[in-house]
């Protein structure tokens, strides 16, 4: 027992659980400028090797693709001269997963499909219980290289993401996202806890939504995607919470959607693409309609 105790006295000096959840709390909440607090947690314990890839997934997601590899590397090279973190076996095939994982999805966002690929194939014997060889990550590298083969065909996929990676459909999209989509005759009350109220103008709005994407102002989620964040009023509830923003999900620098859905912003920095000019213009419209019947009430017998 006191054993036990004292390796875990020693191991305090390589990490800190609780000031590196601490970071991603801040990151949760300002976003970019978490950036410095995770600097200074490495210089102080620059050996817990096993946090070095969530401070890279922080930089990848604000596309600092550069500075998530030298992470990357840097912490596996510190890690792979360390004899005594080697020897746990548990612990470095952890790392080494992780390390392997988010070197694909820089070189994804890269737009280096072939090198996804070729990696993959090289340490898939690391990877494959992460992804697997039917991964849409894998499906869609596939599909921008054209070596997607005969065997996928979009008819015979239930999964609508497989779909539309195979051959992209608007109608398809539309499709899938009428659950998040109220009408008069759903009570906001019964609906689901993500839904759009029903005076959502979708379908203008998404109209509106391609003239800002592909752009520069998304961030890089995942391992497919882009998003951007989008303010429309009083748009519609996530959680239970009226919210002022909506989040659309493209896969990567292109128009095509994959998702829209109302969300709310933990994040005080984010960057928004403010949409509310729609309201006005609405508003402007409906004005301008009144007047004319008006109009027309007051001197509709000489109409006819």
């Amino acid at each position: 027992m006191k054993k036990r105790e004292k390796n875990n006295d020693s191991d305090k000096k390589y990490f800190n659980s609780y000031e590196l959840d601490k970071i991603k709390q801040l990151g949760d909440k300002f976003g970019y400028e978490a950036r410095k607090d995770y600097e200074e947690y490495f210089l102080k314990y620059p050996k817990d090797y096993t946090s070095y890839p969530f401070f890279a997934s922080f930089l990848i997601k604000y596309r600092k693709l550069d500075d998530a590899e030298k992470i990357l590397d840097y912490g596996f090279n510190l890690a792979d001269m360390d004899s005594r973190f080697k020897a746990n076996k548990e612990k470095y095939e952890y790392l080494k997963k992780h390390y392997i994982l988010y070197k694909l999805k820089i070189l994804f966002y890269r737009e280096d499909y072939q090198g996804v690929l070729d990696l993959y194939d090289k340490q898939y014997g690391v990877i494959s219980s992460y992804i697997n060889v039917n991964n849409a990550f894998i499906l869609y590298c596939q599909k921008m290289i054209g070596s997607l083969g005969d065997n996928w065909k979009r008819e015979d996929l239930s999964s609508y993401l497989y779909r539309q990676i195979v051959e992209y459909r608007e109608d398809d999209f539309k499709d899938h996202i009428k659950k998040h989509l109220a009408d008069d005759a759903i009570d906001m009350d019964e609906a689901s806890p993500t839904i759009f109220v029903p005076e959502f103008p979708v379908d203008r709005v998404m109209e509106e939504v391609k003239k800002y994407v592909p752009s520069d102002k998304c961030t890089y989620p995942g391992g497919l995607e882009d998003s951007y964040v989008f303010k429309y009023d009083e748009c519609g509830r996530d959680r239970y919470c009226m919210t002022d923003y909506f989040k659309v999900f493209c896969f990567h620098n292109t128009s095509n959607f994959i998702t829209i859905s109302p969300t709310i912003i933990d994040d005080v920095s984010f960057q928004y693409i403010d949409l509310n000019y729609l309201k006005k213009e609405d508003n402007y419209a409906l004005k301008k309609k009144s007047q004319i019947e008006k109009f027309y009430q007051k001197y509709k017998k000489h109409f006819i």
